[in-house]
């Protein structure tokens, strides 16, 4: 990844001139928006900021030789060292053998990281509160920054900006802490244990991998501590055509910079902490599931034989829908318009189908695969059906996201806030929150041997 774009003289926006897609910035901290609309994620008082300039000239590897290729730019699974010029006050960011950088890492020193200020005790700034290191991208990486959201035209008349294309801040580290160097103790940098996860709880003073110096870091290698869970977490992100309605689930909720804030929210040591950016799919005082009913994705089979009559869903008839992950592959099975969609379809199979809600009898040879959930469970209503609406089958409650597709695995859902909004779906696809329930165990390895057939 290139971290200039190239000049280009016919800009329609008049900004000719190379430009970097990138800052990083100092800051005392995040800008104070009392009605959380901090949208770009703007810092408070800036210390220090990269610039254009700074990316403009090639670069050197930590061993002094010229980084190969166009420069400055970051590969593959590769570190990028970027600081202030000089040597650090101890003298440890260095190759080996003086240090423990990698001779390979690419090194872009500038002065715009640098600051000098004179600290008031009775002030609240970085000194005590800690610096705050921000990593903004432009909206639109393929033309330069163009602030201010509207023009004047010449008539006097305010005009909406159309090349409007500002700085989003896309992740960042509050609380960094400032060091003495000319004190005796040793210090160590800060840095995350997971590379998504920005929250405070999972920054962690980094361990270097030589034991002798008093400043401890991990430039140009792999953070240490590493997640105490020995793994990092999945951050789905989905830069493509999505092939399936349920990949929705993974959409975020928050603002850019609240991503990684919000991955992880605290230390990471209970499923509840986790992946706290999704959008509230699962809450059905929100009623948000209920657009599921509309979604659906075009496949990319055009072309393809239609699917016979009597099928279900795209699957021929058979008793087979009778376990719930064979009804869930059921319903959202790429229709005969080459469409996939999470709304229940009909069926004209002569045995139950849970998406459809019919009922019937047991395959022929008795319920030897019957599960706790194939013939006797509830049928599926249709996505949109409200939660306050009582229904006979379920005296006492209405029916909710729990009578859907989108059923939460444990049986006592329903009696807890929000159709039980945090649990464990009883789908893979719509997993999240806690593991299963144990007694659901078997049903749960009958359904994964029936998905291997």
């Amino acid at each position: 990844m290139r971290l200039q774009a190239d000049a280009e003289p016919e800009a329609a926006t008049g900004k000719r001139d190379a430009y970097a897609p990138y800052r990083v910035v100092l800051a005392t901290g995040l800008a104070d928006r009392p009605r959380d609309d901090n949208v770009l994620g703007a810092p408070a008082s800036v210390r220090a900021a990269t610039a254009d300039a700074d990316f403009a000239a090639p670069i050197n590897l930590m061993d002094g030789s010229p980084q190969p290729g166009p420069s400055p730019c970051l590969g593959s699974q590769q570190l990028f060292l970027l600081g202030p010029p000089g040597a650090d006050a101890r003298n440890t960011i260095a190759p080996p053998p003086r240090g423990a950088v990698p001779a390979a890492t690419p090194r872009l020193q500038t002065a715009s990281l640098e600051y000098q200020r004179t600290f008031d005790p009775a002030t609240p700034e970085e000194k005590s509160a800690g610096l705050t290191v921000l990593l903004r991208r432009l909206a639109n990486r393929t033309f330069r920054s163009t602030p201010g959201r509207a023009w004047t035209d010449p008539n006097g008349d305010v005009q909406p900006n159309p090349w409007y294309n500002p700085y989003v801040t896309v992740d960042y580290l509050e609380g960094v802490p400032l060091n003495d160097a000319a004190a005796a103790a040793r210090y160590a940098s800060r840095g995350k244990r997971q590379p998504y996860a920005a929250h405070p709880d999972q920054q962690a003073d980094q361990v270097s991998s030589q034991a002798g110096p008093r400043t401890q870091h991990t430039f140009g290698l792999p953070n240490n501590p590493t997640p105490t869970a020995g793994r990092c977490d999945w951050l789905v992100h989905l830069d493509r055509e999505l092939i399936s309605p349920p990949e929705l689930l993974h959409v975020s909720a928050c603002q850019p910079y609240q991503l990684t804030r919000r991955f992880i929210d605290g230390d990471g040591s209970t499923p509840q902490q986790k992946f706290q950016h999704l959008a509230p799919w699962f809450d059905q005082s929100r009623r948000l599931y209920r657009a599921f009913e509309f979604f659906t994705t075009h496949g990319r089979g055009a072309g393809a034989p239609n699917v016979p009559a009597g099928a279900c869903s795209g699957r021929s008839t058979s008793t087979r829908c009778g376990t719930p992950r064979r009804s869930w592959r059921c319903a959202t099975r790429r229709q005969p318009t080459g469409r996939t969609s999470l709304a229940p379809r009909s069926c004209r199979s002569t045995s139950s189908c849970w998406p459809c809600g019919r009922r019937g009898s047991p395959p022929a040879g008795g319920p030897a695969r019957q599960t706790a959930r194939s013939w006797d469970s509830p049928p599926a209503m249709r996505l949109p059906t409200g939660p306050d609406n009582p229904d006979p089958q379920h005296p006492g409650r209405g029916s909710g996201i729990n009578d859907t597709l989108l059923r939460a695995a444990a049986a006592d859902a329903d009696g807890q806030p929000g159709g039980g909004a945090a649990l464990a779906r009883l789908f893979p696809g719509a997993r999240r929150g806690p593991p299963v329930p144990a007694a659901r165990a078997a049903d749960q390895d009958l359904q994964q041997r029936d998905d291997t057939q």
